[in-house]
């Protein structure tokens, strides 16, 4: 199973782009807008002077023309060879040629080679209108947009007067009729719902109804909802600590909703696994030392929970390829990049290998700070207060090789290392010494745009485990 990839489809105006950007930000995954690829390539075309209708001329220029797409802030932007050309995509000249070009053969076989890679690197939220049925057959989850003709034209209308340019709405109607009788008619790759696909009316929703629409069909595909043993599990614990101490949970807007990432985390308490995972409203796998599979019962029960043994002396490549396994079906993974616990409350240097596990899956990385679990058993009798921090996510490193990417993984690790340490209330100025090599502020490394949700985890705890307040 590959990374996290959902495919939305539909006529024109039916929602898509609004949709597809809005869940793409929200599972912390790349946007792909099939039709800016399209619209690129006629940019080149028509910069370049070249007859499409040359065959030869025309497979020359596909040969030595690339695309890629840069999450920058939470935009999708459009680089074409080198050059970031997103605002130049949006004339109307280039939209016109682009649908020209868009039936040939040669052109889509390209773009379709180019959007499957970018599906393979990274999770990716891919919208056009033969992605479910051509592009990525395999996708996680396959939405299909619909919308009455008559609305249709008059949200193409509103847009086009957001944009400074009036138009008449018959003359719109008719329009996106014909676009839409040349795309179920065309030759290649016609519009048509995969067999597998949802198929979503948005004709009376609104546009956030839309969106947590395609949300729940994602979290219910992906796996990723909490069942069963899992949620019995995670309701006794969190019993367990209501009991034991106040616990307080922030910026859970950070976690994605679906799709794997990796939540990095200081370790001081043997407490901080489960109660990172308890916090967590996703479902999540561990990175455990593998000592603690020998012991009977327990190796059954964290197995249970999504433990996977990792053993600390050299590279454990087994363990790797099963942390791996666990992100590419879209389930988050706990791990501590220190390595060990440090049980003074500082922080210590990360190690490079979450950054090089971020880098080979194509997966943010969540930082989160646990406060109040390292000195818990000397204060357990006064319910003391624990405080468990998520941050903003940070993208993963780009691949590479040789010393100058073992170079980029350590800076990596340390502005892990330093974001963790920034969610500490303070702890900064004491951990910062103990962060080997960190040269480079947290700054300056992009990061995820996830909007809101929640900032405050607010937990139901069953009424047996309720503590009387003296």
């Amino acid at each position: 199973m590959g990374p996290l990839s959902v495919a939305i489809d539909g006529p024109a105006a039916a929602g898509k782009s609004t949709t597809a950007r809005a869940v793409a930000r929200r599972l912390g995954l790349l946007y792909v807008d099939s039709g800016a690829m399209y619209r690129a390539l006629a940019l080149k075309l028509l910069e370049g002077g070249i007859d499409p209708a040359d065959t030869a001329a025309l497979e020359r220029f596909l040969a030595s023309t690339k695309i890629d797409l840069a999450d920058r802030g939470g935009e999708t932007q459009v680089i074409l060879d080198g050059e970031e050309v997103t605002e130049r995509l949006r004339d109307e000249k280039v939209g016109t040629f682009a649908s020209t070009i868009a039936p040939l053969k040669a052109v889509r076989s390209h773009l379709v080679d180019r959007q499957r890679e970018l599906a393979r690197d990274r999770g990716v939220v891919m919208e056009g209108r033969d992605i479910g049925t051509v592009v990525l057959p395999e996708a996680t989850v396959k939405i299909f947009l619909t919308a009455s003709l008559e609305v249709r034209a008059e949200r193409r209308q509103r847009e086009l007067a957001e944009r400074g340019r009036a138009a008449d709405l018959a003359g719109i109607r008719q329009l996106i009729a014909e676009r839409d009788r040349r795309d179920l008619e065309r030759a290649e790759s016609p519009l048509r719902a995969a067999p597998d696909a949802v198929e979503v009316n948005t004709t009376s929703l609104g546009v956030e109804e839309q969106i947590e629409v395609v949300l729940a069909e994602v979290r219910r595909r992906s796996g990723t909802d909490i069942t069963g043993f899992y949620r019995f599990i995670r309701t006794l614990a969190i019993g367990i600590a209501h009991l034991l101490f106040r616990l307080r949970v922030e910026g859970l807007e950070h976690l994605p909703l679906a799709g794997g990432f990796i939540l990095a985390a200081n370790h001081a308490s043997l407490l901080d696994p489960p109660l990172v995972g308890l916090c967590a409203t996703r479902r999540l796998g561990y990175l455990a030392k593998g000592e603690l599979f020998t012991i009977p019962g327990l190796k059954q029960l964290i197995e249970a929970m999504g433990a996977i043994p990792i053993h600390r002396r050299g590279l454990d490549r087994r363990g790797l390829e099963a942390a791996k396994r666990v992100l590419a079906s879209g389930c988050g993974l706990v791990l501590f990049p220190e390595g060990t616990r440090t049980r003074s409350g500082k922080l210590g240097p990360g190690r490079p290998g979450v950054s090089m596990l971020a880098a080979e899956s194509g997966v943010m990385v969540v930082p989160a700070h646990v406060r109040g679990t390292w000195r818990l058993g000397r204060a357990i009798l006064r319910r003391p207060v624990v405080v468990v921090r998520f941050g903003a996510a940070l993208p993963p490193p780009a691949m590479g090789s040789g010393r100058a990417w073992r170079d980029e993984l350590r800076a990596h690790a340390d502005h892990i290392m330093q974001a963790i340490a920034e969610l500490g209330d303070g702890e900064l100025g004491r951990a910062g010494s103990a962060i080997a090599g960190s040269t480079s502020p947290r700054s300056s490394l992009p990061q995820g745009s996830i909007p809101p949700r929640s900032t405050t985890l607010r937990i139901r705890v069953p009424a047996a485990f309720r503590r009387p307040s003296s």
